[in-house]
C-alpha cells in the first residue's frame, strides 16, 4: 500500500503518473491469481527491473540490464509473466523521478535490441508506444539536463524503431505507426537517422567488403508483404507532403532538405527494385500476386 500511496501522491500535472494507480492495481490482481512458482519468477524479475532502473544509478547498469534481457528470453512458456514484465518496465517509464525514467529508456532499448518477437510485440503495443509519446510531451517543456536527455532518447528510440521495423509493420505496427503519427504532428526528430543505432541486432560489417553494394533489405519479403510495406511508405510520404503543404512550404528546396523524406525516398527506390523483381518473377511463374496498381506504377516510373 505504501507504493500505491506514493503513486496517488504523484504530481497530477503529469498524465503518465495518473496511469500508475490502475497499473499497480492490475499488477497486484495478476499477482494474486498466479501460482507460487510464477510469483517467484515475477518477484525476481521485478527486483532486476527495479535494480536496472534505480533512482540511485548515475550510469547504465549493464550487468543488471543484461540479466533482465536474459530473464525475459528465458520466458518461453510464461505469457502472463512476459505481459507483467513489460508492464513493470512501462510503470518505470511513468515514474515521477527523471533518473528512473532515463534508466528505463536504456533498459527498453536493450530489450528491443536483444529480445524476441513476443517481447518486441508487447513493446510495440499501442499502450506502450503511447507512453513513449506522452514521455516526449511531458518532458519537452521542462528545465533540466535529465529532462533534455529523456526527450532526446525518446526521439532517438521512436525514430529508430519506426525506421528499422518498417519492413515488419505487419508484425509490429505500433513502431512505424507511432513514428508516422508523431512526424505528422511536427515532432522535431533528429535531422538525420543514425543507422548505427538501429534497434535490431545485426552482424558487424566486414571492412574488407567496402565498396560492395549492400543487399536490398526488402529482398526476403513475400509479394504480399512487399505490397504492404510499399503502401505504408507511400502513405507516409503522401501524409508528410500534405502536412508540408499545410505548413506553407513555398520553396521546393525546403522539402528536398527534409531528411525524413529523403530517407523514405531511399526506401522507395529499394522497394522499386524489389517490386520489379517480384513482378517479373510472378509474371514468369503465372502467379497472382496482390500488388496494387498504384504501387506497380510507382515501381515502373
Amino acid at each position: 500500500m505504501t507504493e500505491l500511496r506514493r503513486f496517488l501522491s504523484a504530481p497530477k500535472s503529469q498524465k503518465l503518473t495518473l496511469t500508475l494507480p490502475m497499473d499497480y492495481i492490475q499488477k497486484k490482481s495478476y499477482y494474486a491469481m498466479c501460482p507460487p512458482e510464477t510469483k517467484a519468477v515475477m518477484d525476481a524479475l521485478e527486483k532486476l527491473i527495479d535494480d536496472a532502473t534505480s533512482d540511485y544509478t548515475t550510469a547504465e547498469s549493464w550487468p543488471t540490464i543484461i540479466a533482465v534481457v536474459d530473464k525475459l528470453n528465458a520466458l518461453t512458456d510464461k505469457e502472463v509473466v512476459r505481459h507483467e514484465a513489460i508492464r513493470m518496465v512501462r510503470m518505470r517509464l511513468a515514474h515521477f523521478s527523471p533518473t528512473v525514467v532515463l534508466s528505463a529508456l536504456h533498459l527498453t532499448e536493450a530489450i528491443v535490441k536483444n529480445c524476441g518477437k513476443a517481447i518486441r510485440a508487447r513493446i510495440a503495443h499501442p499502450k506502450f508506444m503511447n507512453t513513449m509519446d506522452l514521455l516526449y510531451k511531458e518532458h519537452r517543456g521542462k528545465v533540466g539536463h535529465t529532462h533534455l536527455l529523456i526527450v532526446e532518447r525518446v526521439l532517438e528510440l521512436v525514430q529508430g524503431w519506426g525506421e528499422a521495423f518498417l519492413p515488419y509493420r505487419r508484425d509490429f505496427p505500433g513502431f512505424s505507426d507511432t513514428y508516422h503519427r508523431m512526424c505528422k504532428e511536427g515532432v522535431p526528430f533528429p535531422a538525420q537517422y543514425d543507422a548505427s543505432r538501429a534497434p535490431v541486432l545485426s552482424p558487424p560489417r566486414n571492412s574488407a567488403h567496402a565498396g560492395i553494394p549492400e543487399p536490398n533489405p526488402f529482398r526476403d519479403l513475400s509479394p504480399e508483404d512487399t505490397f504492404h510495406v510499399a503502401n505504408n511508405v507511400l502513405e507516409m510520404v503522401e501524409d508528410m507532403l500534405a502536412e508540408s503543404a499545410k505548413s506553407n512550404y513555398t520553396d521546393y528546396t525546403d522539402i528536398r532538405g527534409n531528411d525524413i523524406l529523403i530517407d523514405l525516398h531511399g526506401q522507395l527506390r529499394q522497394l522499386q527494385a524489389h517490386l520489379l523483381v517480384v513482378i517479373e518473377r510472378e509474371t514468369s511463374q503465372g502467379g497472382k500476386t496482390q500488388i496494387h496498381q498504384s504501387v506497380i506504377c510507382t515501381a515502373l516510373s
